[in-house]
């Protein structure tokens, strides 16, 4: 092969390489755009339509107008850092919680979901609509009975992983039976046979100082010669009466002493 053959040759294998480089670019590049799109119409879907399934967004939305299948979302969700096992069904609103139990009973105004105090609630509320015997599931049952009735009272996950071998599953259908109930309490309300409970604030405790007085009184009313103080004595007063004491019994102490003395004279 002569000279300028070669240098002809190697011109070509070039312009090659360079045409199919400029081509894996530019399809790198269409796809990533695609999808950013995909990805911005998915975050669109669950804005949306909230609780929808990962399935049900594909087959009825993203499939029809993209053309890809379930692992390829699921690739796209992965590269943005968005977990696939996001919660489906979201839990009510805290404030719509609290308004639901504050048609039952007289709650303080800094009242906590978090607190004994909302199981305990949450769990007569369920008890007495007889909610569980009317909506919930024969199957589904057993998970949401052990959410409200378990006492000490137990997580939705571990509810879940009790029954449904996940935490998951059971965060997501004790979700779905808490939404049905704020939902029914908030109709009724609506419809006027529930009204917010007016919060009566318990009375304070006696103080320490009540009860002595009350004691003090009692002994006084059936002529038991004993007294209790109100308060502690100071250190003053308690150094004080240790060195009271402490004179009187060296003086006894003399005294005893100067009998004994006198004693030993006579003899």
């Amino acid at each position: 092969m002569t000279k300028k053959a070669r240098k002809f040759r190697l011109k070509i294998s070039q312009k090659s390489t360079s045409k199919n480089t400029s081509k894996s670019t530019a399809k790198k590049h269409h796809t990533k755009q695609r999808n950013e799109e995909i990805l911005k119409y998915y975050k669109q879907i669950i804005r949306e339509y909230k609780g929808i399934t990962i399935k049900k967004a594909i087959n009825e939305y993203i499939k029809p107008k993209y053309g890809i299948n379930r692992v390829t979302l699921h690739k796209i969700l992965k590269n943005a850092n968005i977990r696939k096992n996001t919660p489906q069904i979201p839990p009510p609103a805290k404030k719509d919680l609290i308004f639901c139990i504050s048609l039952y009973f007289g709650i303080p105004p800094k009242f906590s979901i978090t607190k004994i105090d909302f199981r305990m609630h949450l769990r007569n509320i369920v008890k007495k609509r007889k909610f569980i015997e009317r909506v919930v599931s024969e199957n589904e049952k057993p998970t949401f009975e052990a959410y409200i009735y378990t006492l000490p009272f137990i997580s939705k996950v571990e509810a879940g992983k009790q029954y449904l071998k996940s935490g998951y599953k059971g965060n997501k259908l004790i979700n779905k039976y808490l939404r049905l109930l704020v939902e029914e309490i908030k109709q009724d309300f609506e419809a006027g046979k529930l009204e917010v409970q007016t919060y009566v604030k318990p009375p304070k405790p006696p103080t320490k100082r009540d009860t002595i007085r009350k004691l003090n009184a009692y002994f006084e009313k059936y002529g038991i010669n004993k007294r209790i103080p109100l308060r502690k004595p100071s250190k003053r007063e308690i150094y004080s009466k240790m060195y009271k004491d402490y004179i009187q019994h060296t003086k006894e102490l003399y005294k005893r002493i100067e009998e004994l003395k006198n004693e030993n004279n006579n003899e």
